[in-house]
Protein backbone atom coordinates (compact mmCIF):
# COMPACT_ATOMS: atom_id res chain seq x y z
CA UNK A 1 0.00 0.00 0.00
CA UNK A 2 2.68 2.51 1.03
CA UNK A 3 5.49 1.35 -1.24
CA UNK A 4 7.97 1.61 1.63
CA UNK A 5 9.13 -0.26 4.71
CA UNK A 6 8.79 0.99 8.28
CA UNK A 7 11.75 2.43 10.13
CA UNK A 8 10.30 1.72 13.61
CA UNK A 9 8.04 -1.06 14.91
CA UNK A 10 6.67 -1.86 18.34
CA UNK A 11 4.53 -4.81 19.44
CA UNK A 12 2.48 -5.76 22.49
CA UNK A 13 0.80 -9.17 22.67
CA UNK A 14 -0.82 -11.69 24.99
CA UNK A 15 -1.89 -15.35 25.12
CA UNK A 16 -5.50 -15.57 26.31
CA UNK A 17 -5.52 -19.31 25.54
CA UNK A 18 -3.26 -21.12 28.02
CA UNK A 19 -2.28 -23.88 25.59
CA UNK A 20 -1.02 -21.27 23.12
CA UNK A 21 1.01 -19.55 25.82
CA UNK A 22 2.51 -22.94 26.74
CA UNK A 23 3.88 -23.07 23.17
CA UNK A 24 5.71 -19.77 23.82
CA UNK A 25 3.27 -18.18 21.37
CA UNK A 26 0.49 -15.58 21.64
CA UNK A 27 -3.03 -15.26 20.25
CA UNK A 28 -3.68 -11.49 20.41
CA UNK A 29 -1.30 -8.92 18.93
CA UNK A 30 -1.18 -5.12 18.57
CA UNK A 31 1.50 -3.53 16.39
CA UNK A 32 2.29 0.11 15.61
CA UNK A 33 4.78 1.10 12.88
CA UNK A 34 6.13 4.35 11.48
CA UNK A 35 7.31 4.79 7.89
CA UNK A 36 9.80 7.22 6.28
CA UNK A 37 6.91 9.20 4.75
CA UNK A 38 5.54 9.78 8.24
CA UNK A 39 2.66 7.34 7.77
CA UNK A 40 1.53 5.29 10.78
CA UNK A 41 0.66 1.60 10.37
CA UNK A 42 -1.32 -0.43 12.90
CA UNK A 43 -2.02 -4.18 12.98
CA UNK A 44 -4.70 -5.85 15.12
CA UNK A 45 -4.49 -9.67 15.14
CA UNK A 46 -6.32 -12.48 16.91
CA UNK A 47 -6.28 -16.25 16.56
CA UNK A 48 -10.03 -16.51 17.13
CA UNK A 49 -13.09 -14.40 16.35
CA UNK A 50 -16.31 -16.20 17.22
CA UNK A 51 -18.31 -14.16 14.67
CA UNK A 52 -16.27 -15.19 11.61
CA UNK A 53 -13.10 -14.48 9.64
CA UNK A 54 -12.54 -10.79 10.37
CA UNK A 55 -10.42 -9.25 7.59
CA UNK A 56 -10.40 -5.47 7.15
CA UNK A 57 -8.07 -2.87 5.66
CA UNK A 58 -8.35 0.89 6.19
CA UNK A 59 -6.21 3.52 4.46
CA UNK A 60 -6.56 7.11 5.69
CA UNK A 61 -5.14 10.04 3.73
CA UNK A 62 -5.28 13.82 3.50
CA UNK A 63 -7.94 13.55 0.78
CA UNK A 64 -10.16 10.86 2.31
CA UNK A 65 -10.29 7.21 3.38
CA UNK A 66 -10.49 3.82 1.63
CA UNK A 67 -11.68 0.62 3.30
CA UNK A 68 -11.85 -3.07 2.49
CA UNK A 69 -14.56 -4.53 4.73
CA UNK A 70 -15.74 -7.96 5.79
CA UNK A 71 -17.84 -10.03 3.40
CA UNK A 72 -20.97 -12.08 3.99
CA UNK A 73 -22.04 -15.06 1.93
CA UNK A 74 -25.56 -13.61 1.80
CA UNK A 75 -26.18 -9.89 1.35
CA UNK A 76 -29.51 -10.00 3.18
CA UNK A 77 -30.69 -7.96 6.17
CA UNK A 78 -33.47 -8.95 8.57
CA UNK A 79 -35.28 -5.89 9.98
CA UNK A 80 -37.22 -6.39 13.22
CA UNK A 81 -38.49 -4.51 16.28
CA UNK A 82 -35.07 -4.60 17.97
CA UNK A 83 -33.28 -3.17 14.94
CA UNK A 84 -31.75 -5.20 12.14
CA UNK A 85 -29.66 -8.35 11.76
CA UNK A 86 -27.16 -9.17 9.04
CA UNK A 87 -25.88 -12.59 8.05
CA UNK A 88 -22.56 -13.65 9.61
CA UNK A 89 -19.37 -12.78 7.81
CA UNK A 90 -17.54 -15.57 5.99
CA UNK A 91 -16.36 -18.20 8.41
CA UNK A 92 -12.74 -18.80 7.35
CA UNK A 93 -10.01 -17.98 4.84
CA UNK A 94 -11.06 -20.51 2.13
CA UNK A 95 -14.39 -18.69 1.80
CA UNK A 96 -13.09 -15.13 2.22
CA UNK A 97 -10.20 -15.45 -0.22
CA UNK A 98 -11.52 -18.08 -2.65
CA UNK A 99 -11.39 -15.68 -5.60
CA UNK A 100 -7.96 -14.42 -4.54
CA UNK A 101 -6.58 -17.97 -4.61
CA UNK A 102 -7.88 -18.44 -8.18
CA UNK A 103 -6.49 -15.12 -9.40
CA UNK A 104 -3.17 -15.82 -7.71
CA UNK A 105 -2.81 -19.11 -9.61
CA UNK A 106 -3.88 -17.48 -12.89
CA UNK A 107 -1.18 -14.85 -12.40
CA UNK A 108 1.45 -17.53 -11.76
CA UNK A 109 0.47 -19.35 -14.96
CA UNK A 110 0.65 -16.07 -16.91
CA UNK A 111 4.17 -15.51 -15.55
CA UNK A 112 5.23 -19.00 -16.71
CA UNK A 113 3.80 -18.22 -20.18
CA UNK A 114 5.67 -14.87 -20.20
CA UNK A 115 2.36 -13.01 -20.30
CA UNK A 116 3.05 -11.17 -17.05
CA UNK A 117 5.83 -10.27 -14.63
CA UNK A 118 5.93 -11.45 -11.01
CA UNK A 119 3.90 -9.09 -8.82
CA UNK A 120 5.74 -10.19 -5.67
CA UNK A 121 9.49 -9.66 -5.85
CA UNK A 122 12.39 -10.97 -3.79
CA UNK A 123 12.68 -7.56 -2.13
CA UNK A 124 8.98 -7.69 -1.17
CA UNK A 125 9.50 -11.08 0.50
CA UNK A 126 12.69 -10.01 2.28
CA UNK A 127 11.08 -6.80 3.47
CA UNK A 128 8.05 -8.57 4.97
CA UNK A 129 10.23 -11.26 6.58
CA UNK A 130 12.53 -8.63 8.10
CA UNK A 131 9.67 -6.56 9.47
CA UNK A 132 7.94 -9.59 11.02
CA UNK A 133 11.23 -10.65 12.64
CA UNK A 134 11.48 -7.14 14.08
CA UNK A 135 7.89 -7.23 15.34
CA UNK A 136 8.55 -10.52 17.15
CA UNK A 137 11.80 -9.15 18.55
CA UNK A 138 9.92 -6.09 19.83
CA UNK A 139 7.41 -8.35 21.57
CA UNK A 140 10.15 -10.47 23.14
CA UNK A 141 12.26 -7.53 24.32
CA UNK A 142 9.49 -5.04 25.10
CA UNK A 143 11.33 -2.37 23.12
CA UNK A 144 10.79 -0.69 19.75
CA UNK A 145 12.97 -1.94 16.92
CA UNK A 146 14.62 0.51 14.52
CA UNK A 147 15.52 -0.28 10.91
CA UNK A 148 18.17 0.94 8.51
CA UNK A 149 17.50 0.24 4.82
CA UNK A 150 19.74 0.11 1.81
CA UNK A 151 18.25 0.82 -1.60
CA UNK A 152 17.92 -2.86 -2.51
CA UNK A 153 17.08 -4.72 0.69
CA UNK A 154 16.31 -4.27 4.34
CA UNK A 155 18.84 -4.91 7.08
CA UNK A 156 17.84 -4.78 10.72
CA UNK A 157 19.69 -2.75 13.36
CA UNK A 158 18.92 -4.24 16.29
CA UNK A 159 -30.36 21.31 46.28
CA UNK A 160 -34.11 20.57 45.97
CA UNK A 161 -34.94 18.26 43.12
CA UNK A 162 -37.34 20.74 41.50
CA UNK A 163 -35.29 23.93 41.65
CA UNK A 164 -33.44 25.46 38.72
CA UNK A 165 -29.66 25.64 39.03
CA UNK A 166 -28.04 29.00 38.35
CA UNK A 167 -24.93 28.78 36.16
CA UNK A 168 -21.97 30.93 35.18
CA UNK A 169 -20.06 29.94 32.03
CA UNK A 170 -16.40 30.87 31.69
CA UNK A 171 -15.31 31.06 28.05
CA UNK A 172 -17.53 31.25 24.98
CA UNK A 173 -15.36 29.30 22.58
CA UNK A 174 -16.23 26.05 20.84
CA UNK A 175 -17.23 24.11 23.95
CA UNK A 176 -18.56 27.16 25.79
CA UNK A 177 -21.12 27.87 23.07
CA UNK A 178 -22.34 24.26 23.20
CA UNK A 179 -22.73 24.29 26.98
CA UNK A 180 -24.31 27.75 27.08
CA UNK A 181 -26.84 26.80 24.41
CA UNK A 182 -27.74 23.60 26.25
CA UNK A 183 -28.13 25.45 29.55
CA UNK A 184 -30.48 28.00 27.95
CA UNK A 185 -32.62 25.12 26.67
CA UNK A 186 -32.45 23.07 29.86
CA UNK A 187 -35.56 23.46 32.08
CA UNK A 188 -33.46 22.58 35.15
CA UNK A 189 -30.96 25.41 34.63
CA UNK A 190 -30.69 29.18 34.34
CA UNK A 191 -27.69 30.73 32.62
CA UNK A 192 -27.01 33.76 34.84
CA UNK A 193 -23.59 34.93 33.68
CA UNK A 194 -21.11 34.55 30.81
CA UNK A 195 -17.51 35.53 31.48
CA UNK A 196 -15.47 36.08 28.33
CA UNK A 197 -12.70 38.37 27.11
CA UNK A 198 -14.73 39.13 23.96
CA UNK A 199 -17.72 40.83 25.55
CA UNK A 200 -19.24 41.90 22.22
CA UNK A 201 -19.29 38.32 20.96
CA UNK A 202 -20.88 37.15 24.22
CA UNK A 203 -23.51 39.91 24.13
CA UNK A 204 -24.43 38.99 20.55
CA UNK A 205 -24.84 35.37 21.67
CA UNK A 206 -27.16 36.46 24.48
CA UNK A 207 -29.23 38.62 22.13
CA UNK A 208 -29.53 35.88 19.52
CA UNK A 209 -30.77 33.43 22.17
CA UNK A 210 -33.32 35.84 23.73
CA UNK A 211 -31.97 35.48 27.24
CA UNK A 212 -31.23 38.03 29.96
CA UNK A 213 -27.86 36.45 30.84
CA UNK A 214 -25.35 39.06 32.04
CA UNK A 215 -21.97 39.35 30.27
CA UNK A 216 -18.79 40.41 32.06
CA UNK A 217 -15.04 40.44 31.43
CA UNK A 218 -12.70 38.06 33.31
CA UNK A 219 -11.52 40.96 35.46
CA UNK A 220 -15.05 41.23 36.88
CA UNK A 221 -15.63 37.50 37.49
CA UNK A 222 -16.13 38.05 41.22
CA UNK A 223 -19.53 39.56 40.41
CA UNK A 224 -20.66 36.16 39.24
CA UNK A 225 -18.84 34.23 41.96
CA UNK A 226 -20.49 36.37 44.67
CA UNK A 227 -23.97 35.94 43.17
CA UNK A 228 -25.96 33.77 45.62
CA UNK A 229 -28.29 32.64 42.81
CA UNK A 230 -25.35 30.91 41.06
CA UNK A 231 -24.76 27.38 42.27
CA UNK A 232 -22.58 26.02 39.46
CA UNK A 233 -19.83 27.00 37.04
CA UNK A 234 -18.83 25.69 33.61
CA UNK A 235 -15.14 26.18 32.80
CA UNK A 236 -14.52 26.19 29.03
CA UNK A 237 -11.68 28.69 28.75
CA UNK A 238 -8.25 28.02 27.21
CA UNK A 239 -6.68 25.18 29.17
CA UNK A 240 -3.97 27.24 30.87
CA UNK A 241 -6.70 29.12 32.78
CA UNK A 242 -8.59 26.09 34.08
CA UNK A 243 -6.82 25.50 37.38
CA UNK A 244 -7.15 29.08 38.63
CA UNK A 245 -10.83 29.39 37.69
CA UNK A 246 -11.70 25.95 39.10
CA UNK A 247 -10.12 26.81 42.45
CA UNK A 248 -11.78 30.24 42.62
CA UNK A 249 -15.17 28.75 41.84
CA UNK A 250 -14.83 26.00 44.44
CA UNK A 251 -13.73 28.48 47.09
CA UNK A 252 -16.78 30.57 46.21
CA UNK A 253 -18.99 27.56 46.90
CA UNK A 254 -19.84 26.67 43.28
CA UNK A 255 -20.08 23.15 41.85
CA UNK A 256 -17.69 22.93 38.89
CA UNK A 257 -18.07 21.36 35.44
CA UNK A 258 -14.66 21.65 33.73
CA UNK A 259 -13.54 20.79 30.24
CA UNK A 260 -10.37 18.69 30.35
CA UNK A 261 -7.79 19.12 31.65
CA UNK A 262 -8.79 20.24 35.12
CA UNK A 263 -5.22 21.41 35.69
CA UNK A 264 -1.79 21.07 34.01
CA UNK A 265 -0.11 18.66 36.45
CA UNK A 266 -1.02 15.66 38.58
CA UNK A 267 -0.30 17.64 41.74
CA UNK A 268 -2.55 20.50 40.60
CA UNK A 269 -5.37 18.09 39.70
CA UNK A 270 -5.06 16.51 43.17
CA UNK A 271 -5.27 19.98 44.74
CA UNK A 272 -8.42 20.85 42.81
CA UNK A 273 -10.16 17.65 43.91
CA UNK A 274 -8.94 18.12 47.48
CA UNK A 275 -10.54 21.58 47.48
CA UNK A 276 -13.76 20.14 46.04
CA UNK A 277 -13.84 17.51 48.79
CA UNK A 278 -13.21 20.11 51.51
CA UNK A 279 -16.06 22.25 50.15
CA UNK A 280 -18.33 19.17 49.72
CA UNK A 281 -18.86 20.18 46.08
CA UNK A 282 -18.84 18.10 42.88
CA UNK A 283 -16.02 18.62 40.36
CA UNK A 284 -16.75 16.97 37.01
CA UNK A 285 -14.05 16.60 34.36
CA UNK A 286 -16.01 16.55 31.11
CA UNK A 287 -15.07 13.32 29.34
CA UNK A 288 -18.20 13.65 27.22
CA UNK A 289 -17.81 10.45 25.17
CA UNK A 290 -18.85 8.39 28.19
CA UNK A 291 -22.29 9.98 27.83
CA UNK A 292 -22.73 9.22 24.12
CA UNK A 293 -25.61 6.72 23.94
CA UNK A 294 -23.87 4.49 21.39
CA UNK A 295 -20.55 4.39 23.24
CA UNK A 296 -22.42 3.87 26.50
CA UNK A 297 -24.34 0.93 25.00
CA UNK A 298 -21.02 -0.71 24.09
CA UNK A 299 -19.77 -0.17 27.64
CA UNK A 300 -22.96 -1.63 29.13
CA UNK A 301 -22.70 -4.77 27.01
CA UNK A 302 -19.04 -5.16 27.90
CA UNK A 303 -20.01 -4.99 31.57
CA UNK A 304 -22.69 -7.65 30.98
CA UNK A 305 -20.00 -9.97 29.54
CA UNK A 306 -21.90 -10.14 26.24
CA UNK A 307 -18.66 -10.69 24.31
CA UNK A 308 -16.75 -12.62 26.96
CA UNK A 309 -13.16 -11.90 27.89
CA UNK A 310 -12.09 -8.55 26.38
CA UNK A 311 -8.93 -8.88 24.31
CA UNK A 312 -8.68 -5.73 22.15
CA UNK A 313 -10.14 -2.22 22.39
CA UNK A 314 -9.51 0.13 19.47
CA UNK A 315 -10.52 3.76 19.04
CA UNK A 316 -10.34 5.97 15.96
CA UNK A 317 -10.56 9.73 16.49
CA UNK A 318 -9.98 11.96 13.47
CA UNK A 319 -10.89 15.60 13.73
CA UNK A 320 -12.95 17.66 11.30
CA UNK A 321 -12.46 20.38 10.30
CA UNK A 322 -8.75 21.03 10.83
CA UNK A 323 -8.61 23.26 13.93
CA UNK A 324 -7.36 26.79 13.45
CA UNK A 325 -3.71 27.58 14.06
CA UNK A 326 -4.76 29.90 16.85
CA UNK A 327 -6.62 27.14 18.65
CA UNK A 328 -3.80 24.63 18.16
CA UNK A 329 -1.36 27.01 19.84
CA UNK A 330 -3.45 27.08 23.04
CA UNK A 331 -4.81 23.52 22.87
CA UNK A 332 -2.13 21.93 25.02
CA UNK A 333 -1.06 19.63 22.17
CA UNK A 334 -2.73 16.64 20.53
CA UNK A 335 -1.97 14.28 23.42
CA UNK A 336 -3.75 16.20 26.18
CA UNK A 337 -6.31 17.76 23.81
CA UNK A 338 -7.37 14.66 21.87
CA UNK A 339 -5.64 11.47 22.99
CA UNK A 340 -6.89 11.83 26.56
CA UNK A 341 -10.47 11.16 25.40
CA UNK A 342 -9.45 7.86 23.81
CA UNK A 343 -7.39 6.84 26.81
CA UNK A 344 -10.37 7.53 29.08
CA UNK A 345 -12.73 5.47 26.92
CA UNK A 346 -10.36 2.48 26.69
CA UNK A 347 -9.51 2.47 30.41
CA UNK A 348 -13.22 2.90 31.23
CA UNK A 349 -14.19 -0.02 29.00
CA UNK A 350 -11.56 -2.29 30.55
CA UNK A 351 -11.79 -1.01 34.12
CA UNK A 352 -8.00 -0.87 34.43
CA UNK A 353 -4.96 1.17 33.44
CA UNK A 354 -2.25 -0.05 31.04
CA UNK A 355 1.13 -1.16 32.32
CA UNK A 356 2.95 -0.45 29.03
CA UNK A 357 2.40 2.17 26.32
CA UNK A 358 4.19 2.99 23.08
CA UNK A 359 3.55 5.80 20.63
CA UNK A 360 4.63 6.75 17.12
CA UNK A 361 3.51 10.05 15.60
CA UNK A 362 4.19 12.54 12.81
CA UNK A 363 3.40 16.11 11.77
CA UNK A 364 2.17 16.13 8.17
CA UNK A 365 1.36 19.85 8.52
CA UNK A 366 4.63 21.74 8.79
CA UNK A 367 3.23 24.55 10.94
CA UNK A 368 2.00 21.99 13.49
CA UNK A 369 5.46 20.46 13.59
CA UNK A 370 6.88 23.96 14.13
CA UNK A 371 4.77 24.14 17.32
CA UNK A 372 6.57 21.01 18.56
CA UNK A 373 3.30 19.13 18.09
CA UNK A 374 2.07 16.37 15.75
CA UNK A 375 -1.13 15.74 13.81
CA UNK A 376 -1.11 11.95 13.33
CA UNK A 377 -0.68 9.48 16.20
CA UNK A 378 -0.62 5.71 16.65
CA UNK A 379 -0.63 4.24 20.17
CA UNK A 380 -0.50 0.66 21.41
CA UNK A 381 -1.04 -0.25 25.07
CA UNK A 382 -1.07 -3.46 27.11
CA UNK A 383 -3.18 -3.95 30.24
CA UNK A 384 -2.76 -6.25 33.26
CA UNK A 385 -5.61 -8.45 31.98
CA UNK A 386 -3.64 -9.03 28.77
CA UNK A 387 -5.92 -6.82 26.70
CA UNK A 388 -4.39 -4.71 23.94
CA UNK A 389 -5.49 -1.10 23.44
CA UNK A 390 -4.94 0.80 20.19
CA UNK A 391 -5.53 4.49 19.40
CA UNK A 392 -5.59 6.04 15.91
CA UNK A 393 -5.60 9.86 15.99
CA UNK A 394 -5.57 12.56 13.32
CA UNK A 395 -6.15 16.31 13.43
CA UNK A 396 -7.92 16.30 10.05
CA UNK A 397 -10.22 13.94 8.14
CA UNK A 398 -11.60 15.55 4.98
CA UNK A 399 -14.65 13.26 4.93
CA UNK A 400 -16.00 14.22 8.36
CA UNK A 401 -15.59 13.66 12.09
CA UNK A 402 -14.39 10.05 12.23
CA UNK A 403 -15.22 8.56 15.65
CA UNK A 404 -15.23 4.80 16.13
CA UNK A 405 -14.82 2.35 18.99
CA UNK A 406 -14.30 -1.39 18.57
CA UNK A 407 -14.20 -3.90 21.43
CA UNK A 408 -13.17 -7.46 20.56
CA UNK A 409 -13.71 -10.33 22.98
CA UNK A 410 -13.59 -14.11 23.20
CA UNK A 411 -17.32 -14.34 22.38
CA UNK A 412 -17.77 -11.58 19.82
CA UNK A 413 -17.25 -7.92 18.97
CA UNK A 414 -19.01 -4.63 19.74
CA UNK A 415 -18.64 -1.47 17.66
CA UNK A 416 -19.65 2.16 17.87
CA UNK A 417 -19.57 3.40 14.30
CA UNK A 418 -19.70 6.75 12.53
CA UNK A 419 -23.03 8.48 12.17
CA UNK A 420 -24.58 10.29 9.22
CA UNK A 421 -27.07 13.14 9.52
CA UNK A 422 -29.20 11.41 6.86
CA UNK A 423 -29.68 7.65 6.78
CA UNK A 424 -30.25 7.58 3.02
CA UNK A 425 -28.42 5.57 0.36
CA UNK A 426 -28.30 6.45 -3.35
CA UNK A 427 -28.04 3.35 -5.56
CA UNK A 428 -26.78 3.91 -9.09
CA UNK A 429 -25.00 2.18 -11.96
CA UNK A 430 -21.58 2.59 -10.36
CA UNK A 431 -22.69 1.15 -7.02
CA UNK A 432 -24.12 3.06 -4.08
CA UNK A 433 -23.42 6.33 -2.26
CA UNK A 434 -24.09 7.21 1.36
CA UNK A 435 -24.35 10.67 2.85
CA UNK A 436 -21.21 12.05 4.56
CA UNK A 437 -20.68 11.31 8.23
CA UNK A 438 -21.31 14.11 10.71
CA UNK A 439 -19.02 17.06 10.12
CA UNK A 440 -17.59 17.88 13.54
CA UNK A 441 -17.83 17.25 17.28
CA UNK A 442 -20.83 19.53 17.99
CA UNK A 443 -22.93 17.41 15.60
CA UNK A 444 -21.51 13.98 16.50
CA UNK A 445 -21.70 14.41 20.27
CA UNK A 446 -24.66 16.80 20.57
CA UNK A 447 -26.68 14.29 22.60
CA UNK A 448 -23.66 13.40 24.74
CA UNK A 449 -23.18 17.07 25.68
CA UNK A 450 -26.84 17.33 26.77
CA UNK A 451 -26.73 14.11 28.77
CA UNK A 452 -23.43 15.12 30.35
CA UNK A 453 -24.91 18.40 31.61
CA UNK A 454 -28.08 16.64 32.82
CA UNK A 455 -25.88 14.25 34.79
CA UNK A 456 -23.99 17.17 36.37
CA UNK A 457 -27.26 18.83 37.40
CA UNK A 458 -28.47 15.53 38.87
CA UNK A 459 -25.25 15.30 40.88
CA UNK A 460 -25.78 18.85 42.21
CA UNK A 461 -29.32 17.89 43.20
CA UNK A 462 -27.99 14.70 44.85
CA UNK A 463 -29.98 12.51 42.47
CA UNK A 464 -26.84 10.83 41.09
CA UNK A 465 -23.19 10.19 41.89
CA UNK A 466 -20.34 11.48 39.74
CA UNK A 467 -19.65 9.06 36.89
CA UNK A 468 -16.13 10.41 36.40
CA UNK A 469 -14.04 10.27 39.54
CA UNK A 470 -10.79 11.89 40.60
CA UNK A 471 -9.06 8.54 40.09
CA UNK A 472 -10.43 8.33 36.52
CA UNK A 473 -9.04 11.78 35.73
CA UNK A 474 -5.66 11.09 37.32
CA UNK A 475 -5.43 7.75 35.51
CA UNK A 476 -6.07 9.26 32.08
CA UNK A 477 -3.68 12.15 32.73
CA UNK A 478 -0.91 9.74 33.83
CA UNK A 479 -1.37 7.48 30.81
CA UNK A 480 -1.36 10.42 28.37
CA UNK A 481 1.83 11.76 29.97
CA UNK A 482 3.39 8.32 29.42
CA UNK A 483 2.21 8.22 25.80
CA UNK A 484 3.72 11.64 25.12
CA UNK A 485 6.94 10.56 26.83
CA UNK A 486 7.04 7.47 24.62
CA UNK A 487 6.70 9.65 21.53
CA UNK A 488 9.45 12.02 22.70
CA UNK A 489 11.89 9.22 23.67
CA UNK A 490 11.01 6.64 21.03
CA UNK A 491 10.79 4.02 23.78
CA UNK A 492 7.93 2.12 25.45
CA UNK A 493 6.97 3.51 28.85
CA UNK A 494 5.98 1.36 31.81
CA UNK A 495 3.45 2.65 34.30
Amino acid sequence: MLGEAPHTVFCLAHAFHAHIGAMNDVDTVGVVMKFPSGAIGQIDMSRHAVYGYDQRVEVFGSGGMLTSDNQSSLCATYFHTSGSTQNPIKVSFPQRYSEAYELEMNHFIDVIKHKDNLLISKDDVLRSFTVVEAIEKSFRTGKPVIFLYSASKATLNTMSHGSRIGFVVFGLGRAGIIHSTNLIRNPQATLKWIVDIDEDKAKNFVTENFTDTQVIAPSDMNRALLDPTVQAAVVATPTDMHEDIVMRCLRAGKAVFCEKPVAPTLEAIESCYKEADSQHLPLLCAFNRRFDPTVRSVFDRVRKDDIGNIQVVKTTSRDSPLPSEGFLRISGGIFHDCCVHDVDVICWMLGEAPHTVFCLAHAFHAYIGAMNDVDTVGVVMKFPSGAIGQIDLSRHAVYGYDQRVEVFGSDGMLTSDNQSSLCATYFHASGSTQNPIKFSFPQRYSEAYELEMNHFIDVIKRKDDLLISKDDVLRSFTVVEAIEKSFQTGQPVSL
